[in-house]
């Protein structure tokens, strides 16, 4: 049994015990007010380490704020994908856009780049790991908002994807 003495919005199991979770921060600037969790992993043993510090993410340099709404680790417990539901500012008179964004690092709190983005963040909408340990299969929004999706697969090392069923939602 262990404990963890945080605000915690969400959690995940790797198949050998340890936990990755995330702890609601929240910062201010002269202009917003943001949400942005900080990631964390605590062992078996009990001992903490800090994996994603939330205000060094950056998308499309627009500000935003972001709660991480689920973990899904990879099955042989080496990647970790944080699913955040944010909020993005997309201009200077504050008018926003809510996005599922896809987080990808390593046990180590290394950042994986994917497919050609400059960014670490990337769309992605109910994402699932094959037995590969590195192929994610997820959903993209074709008609928004919210109306009709494609089926999307991403190969972590080959660092691209693709749409499975092209043409068909």
């Amino acid at each position: 049994m262990q404990t963890i003495d945080e605000e915690i919005t969400a959690f995940a199991y790797a198949p050998d015990g340890r936990i990755v979770y995330s702890v609601r921060r929240l910062l201010k600037t002269k202009v917003y007010e943001f949400q942005r969790d900080d990631i964390w992993l605590q062992g078996r043993d009990g001992k903490r380490r800090r994996l994603v510090q939330g205000e060094k993410l950056i998308h499309k340099n627009m500000p935003f704020s972001y709660a991480v709404d689920s973990f899904r680790w990879s099955l042989d417990g080496h990647t970790i994908l944080a699913q955040l539901n944010a909020i993005l500012v997309t201009d200077e008179r504050g008018n926003t856009l809510d996005a599922r964004l896809g987080l990808l690092f390593d046990e180590n709190g290394k950042w994986i780049r994917v497919a050609d983005s400059k960014s670490f963040l990337f769309d992605t909408i109910k994402a699932a790991w094959l037995t590969d340990n590195e192929t994610l299969v997820d959903l993209g929004e074709v008609v928004k908002p919210h109306l009709l999706f494609g089926i999307y697969t991403f190969r972590v090392t080959a660092g691209r994807g693709r749409q499975l069923f092209a043409g068909r939602t």
